[in-house]
């Protein structure tokens, strides 16, 4: 017997800001953001109780890094206090989309899963940040 949830679209709803970044990077000439997959993340709201209410946690799976985000896709980073017993940081937006998915670290993929081996360009573990630029698009032509 197979259980439905009574609200079905609540998930849809939750992870709508992941679909819409997905949607941005359809087109993008970065390697690495065809790495980029809604269904890696975990929604972490739950957890964190000194965040706006319109920015959503999403945890992405292999690299354990986030991805902030409201309901728009706007990516926001999170800033801790200056001083720890001044109280909470704050969440502050990224200067665009790309630096926000630069702190995300897709272009580890390739050797944290084996599907994407093809893409370490035979490089070690170790030796993976000779890969960072290839991967990351900033040895592509930006005049292009």
């Amino acid at each position: 017997m197979r259980l439905e949830h009574p609200r079905p679209d609540l998930l849809h709803r939750r992870f709508a800001p992941l679909r819409i970044v997905a949607r941005q990077l359809r087109s993008s000439p970065v390697p690495a953001d065809a790495f980029f997959d809604p269904d890696d993340f975990m929604l972490m709201d739950w957890c964190r109780a000194d965040r706006p209410g319109s920015i959503s946690l999403f945890k992405h799976i292999d690299t354990r890094r986030y991805l902030n985000l409201d309901a728009s896709g706007t990516a926001y980073r999170y800033v801790p206090p200056a001083d720890a017993r001044s109280g909470t940081g704050a969440y502050v937006r990224h200067p665009d989309l790309r630096d926000a998915l630069h702190q995300l670290g897709l272009w580890e993929l390739p050797w944290l899963r084996p599907e994407l081996a093809e893409h370490c360009g035979g490089v070690a573990w170790a030796d993976r940040a000779e890969r960072f630029a290839a991967l990351n698009g900033t040895d592509l032509d930006r005049a292009s």
